[in-house]
């Protein structure tokens, strides 16, 4: 059997490939690429990387030559990214990636999605899938448009498919959400805690979670036709902040902000970033309402149909990363 990964190069993507290379050695597998890039990670994996790109279809009619289930975790994920980009990438890709799998007659088609589809403004209770979405992010609603482009199609032409929505990843590989709460802490920058950095709580995965997931659903004839979502710890940004300074052996400094207020500055980091020219505002307003916001999902579905639980708690995690970002070099930087 050959398979096809897209977006090794990023988090999941290898995640997805490591685990399938150790469970099925003797698998076949190719990863799209979209430069002639030597990528380190990929080395050792005995796979065959592709050149292609989402939006050329002539290049997914090769890449998807032979092969009988795909992968697919190529997004484009920048916060900073525009409109347009968001679903040429994530909703036209899918679209034409879709398009070429049902042309070369492919089987099995595991989408990786985000739980970022039901918005920001949610309960205070985990939500489960078929929670009424009311999205307003340009991210957010390019992968609910890419799920509906896979469900839509496996629903025309018959093939099995099943999507999960993970919601923020931590672990060995993430160079965005657990390095930016310890940057915070061994900097000794000062923690701006929303409403006391308590009343918000915000479910993470770890990403081998994700990955034996995504690789459980594909082995899970019930998972056809299915969304699940998919998470490892539920918890306050103070206890993620306390629990990260045990780790790294340092005091967190903090100091209460309110949300209103919160906003007012990431709106004003937003503007100065524009007017300096600078790509990556220090804060932003999707990051005030991923913090601000209690946003927790219910994995009563995944666990019942696929019988996949986390093998992953909040410490747990959180020592992972850690340790990838020692051997990365990373906290040295951080330190003052």
């Amino acid at each position: 059997m050959t398979i096809l990964i897209t977006g090794a190069t990023g988090l999941v993507g290898f995640h997805i490939a490591k685990l399938i290379r150790t469970q099925k050695p003797d698998i076949s597998i190719k990863c799209l690429i979209r430069s002639n890039k030597v990528y380190k990670d990929l080395l050792g994996l005995d796979i065959e990387t592709i050149r292609g790109d989402l939006l050329n279809k002539e290049s997914l009619k090769c890449a998807l030559s032979g092969v009988e289930t795909v992968y697919h975790a190529a997004a484009e994920v920048r916060e900073n990214a525009s409109s347009d980009a968001y679903y040429k990438t994530n909703v036209i890709g899918t679209r034409n990636l879709v398009e070429s799998f049902v042309e070369n007659d492919g089987k099995k088609f595991l989408n990786v999605s985000t739980a970022g589809v039901y918005g920001y403004r949610l309960p205070n209770l985990p939500v489960k899938e078929d929670y009424s979405v009311k999205i307003k992010h340009p991210y957010h609603t390019s992968k609910l448009k890419a799920e509906n482009e896979v469900f839509k199609s496996a629903k025309e032409h018959g093939f099995f498919t099943s999507v999960i929505r993970p919601p923020m990843i931590v672990g060995p590989g993430d160079r965005h959400v657990a390095p930016a709460f310890f940057k915070m802490v061994i900097s000794q920058k000062t923690i701006p805690l929303i409403s006391g950095g308590k009343k918000s709580v915000m479910s993470f995965a770890h990403v081998e979670d994700v990955v034996q997931a995504l690789v459980a659903c594909g082995e899970t004839n019930d998972a056809s036709g299915e969304a699940f979502n998919v998470c490892s710890f539920a918890a306050a940004p103070k206890e993620i902040f306390d629990t990260v300074g045990k780790i790294c052996g340092v005091m967190p400094k903090y100091r209460k902000i309110g949300y209103s207020t919160a906003y007012a500055l990431g709106i004003l980091s937003e503007f100065l970033s524009k007017i300096y020219g600078k790509k990556n505002p220090k804060i932003t307003r999707r990051r005030i309402k991923q913090l601000g916001n209690t946003r927790m999902y219910d994995t009563t579905k995944i666990e019942k149909v696929v019988k996949f639980k986390p093998k992953f708690n909040m410490k747990k995690s959180l020592e992972h990363a850690y340790q990838w970002m020692k051997e990365e070099q990373l906290i040295e930087q951080w330190k003052q």
